[in-house]
């Protein structure tokens, strides 16, 4: 099996513009996933609340994005990507089996990164 050399890889992308119909290229070298922004979160959480956590990503191509609690996968509705890399978790009604780690996984042909919070603690009855 070859091994894959992230520094040869090119990505052609070519745009023709309706008005003139030139095609327009432009390329782009593949990254590695990698967070932009720390995670942010609450470190302590009342029950009830909303649980937000949120960060930004960057990669080439941009990577898809899982969240698990405690190790496992979350439902990917409860997450959104948006195009400017800016990530939210969302966690409505905290309840104390919500508590625990949370992480975020970036994955793209190029690689893979795995970044975890601190145990978020929920308080109250």
């Amino acid at each position: 099996m070859s091994s894959l050399n992230v520094s040869q890889i090119r990505l052609k992308l070519i745009v023709i513009n309706v008005l003139t119909e030139f095609p327009t290229e432009c390329s782009a070298t593949p990254r590695a996933p990698l967070l932009v922004d720390p995670l942010e979160y609450p470190k302590d959480i009342n029950r009830r609340e909303k649980l937000e956590i949120k960060t930004k990503i960057d990669g080439e191509p941009m990577p898809s994005v899982q969240f698990l609690h405690d190790g496992k996968p979350m439902n990917p509705s409860s997450w959104k990507v948006f195009p400017d890399g800016s990530v939210i978790l969302t966690v409505d009604n905290v309840q104390p089996e919500d508590q625990g780690v949370y992480s975020i996984k970036l994955s793209n042909e190029v690689g893979e990164k795995k970044v975890d919070t601190e145990p978020i603690n929920v308080h109250g009855k």
